[in-house]
């Protein structure tokens, strides 16, 4: 009985412990960082299939209408 006692405070400490750890490890995320034009601008240029959109997308599911 004793072991089982001490297996689950284990358990439950270790579930505790990963829970804090998950936490605080989440709330530190490192800041969003814009990306400059120029840099969107030579991606379209090295992919020009990107620029415009395919004539088999639905432009509604964009547009909301």
């Amino acid at each position: 009985m004793t072991t089982i006692n001490q297996f689950c405070r284990l358990f439950f400490s270790a579930i505790c412990v990963f829970g804090i750890l998950t936490l605080s490890g989440c709330s530190g995320g490192s800041q969003a960082v814009s990306t400059e034009t120029d840099e969107i601008e030579q991606y379209l240029e090295d992919h020009p299939e990107l620029k415009e959109p395919k004539p088999e997308v639905d432009n509604s599911v964009l547009t909301g209408e």
